[in-house]
């Protein structure tokens, strides 16, 4: 009722009485429900951000965990690159020294060879002087 409609009204004394206090009783129940209602939208609100919260805090660990198992990744995978590059280095370089060896080796065993080709040609050459001498002698034996 509005407050014209209360004043239009002729009093009746305990009709208003009891309307009076049954309005008031409603208004203070509407009141304590629409507390009652404030109460649980904060505590749904409350927890609903508390529930982001931990979400967001998970989250962010689960980044974390992921970024540093990320960089431990490129950390280990640049670890075994270095590895294997100073691995191969090292090989090259031994390989290398082996092909220099054995390259001073030949070449030793090569000038051994040529000395020993040119003694023994050295050797045949004198060996055909000596006999063509003894050739020549025996010729000259024969016809004297």
């Amino acid at each position: 009722m509005s407050e014209a409609q209360v004043k239009e009204q002729p009093d009746t004394g305990d009709d208003s009485e009891a309307e009076i206090r049954h309005l008031t009783q409603t208004i203070r129940a509407m009141r304590e429900q629409l507390e009652e209602q404030r109460l649980d939208s904060d505590a749904e609100s409350q927890r609903a951000i508390a529930q982001a919260n931990n979400e967001i805090s998970q989250l962010k660990s689960t980044a974390a965990a992921l970024r540093d198992e990320l960089e431990n990744t490129k950390l280990e995978t640049n670890d075994e690159i270095h590895k294997a590059t100073a691995s191969a280095q090292a090989e090259i370089t031994q390989l290398k020294e082996t092909i220099h060896s054995l390259r001073d080796e030949m070449d030793r065993l090569t000038v051994d060879y040529e000395t020993k080709i040119q003694d023994i040609e050295r050797g045949h050459r004198d060996e055909v002087v000596q006999l063509q001498d003894a050739v020549s002698a025996l010729r000259d034996q024969l016809q004297s």
